[in-house]
């Protein structure tokens, strides 16, 4: 019996209070990024975040609150940005194959620019200590990502090109797929794919995986 998980549930950033300045915000954020991602949450402070944004303290909490808050907001709109680039599959109408390589090219390509390895080693160097970090990371990005590419392989089931009884850990194997370790690689420093090897290492799991699961 196929297993339902649920839609992607919406936004939770918080909105803009009145008579505060989105660019303002979007200062602010740039700056916190650069200190979360050089100093670790553990070791940012709202004051670093003030000074690298250009911004007084009372300004800054102006905007967030805390330091939770901040790191939350700049979690979730990176999540946004990879989810949009990576996992929008709404309506799509192309073949399988062609499909699941744009997905998987564009998410090894999103998860291997620096800026999105030095964020995420900032929430795994954390979320032992900030365990909420790690959830916020989770619910916010993979988990969504991969609710939203299940529903596009259910609708494959559904249609008889596909044999799926779970929709979400299909999705999660095929991500798996797709990475075969690069990251991993990547982050401890011993090997930065090319494009090649990412698109030949897309390629064969596409294939892998299509025949897996093969209606």
């Amino acid at each position: 019996m196929p297993q339902s998980h649920g839609t992607c549930p919406p936004s939770t950033a918080p909105a803009l209070r009145e008579g505060l300045s989105a660019a303002k915000r979007e200062q602010i954020l740039q700056g916190a990024m650069r200190v979360f991602t050089s100093e670790g949450f553990g070791g940012a402070s709202m004051e670093q975040v003030a000074k690298h944004s250009g911004v007084s303290k009372g300004t800054l909490y102006n905007y967030f609150d805390s330091k939770q808050a901040l790191f939350a907001v700049l979690i979730e709109l990176e999540c946004d940005k990879l989810r949009g680039l990576v996992f929008s599959l709404d309506g799509v109408r192309a073949a399988p194959e062609a499909v699941l390589m744009q997905v998987g090219l564009a998410f090894m390509q999103s998860t291997l620019r620096p800026h999105e390895m030095a964020m995420a080693r900032t929430v795994l160097a954390e979320s032992h200590k900030f365990p909420e970090l790690g959830r916020a990371f989770e619910s916010a990005g993979p988990e969504l990502g991969a609710l939203s590419l299940g529903r596009y392989l259910r609708g494959l089931a559904d249609q008889g090109l596909l044999k799926i009884d779970d929709e979400l850990l299909a999705a999660h194997q095929f991500i798996g797929l797709c990475d075969a370790g690069m990251s991993r690689r990547a982050h401890l420093q011993i090997e930065q794919p090319s494009e090649q090897q990412i698109s030949a290492t897309v390629a064969a799991a596409v294939r892998l995986f299509l025949k897996g699961y093969a209606g």
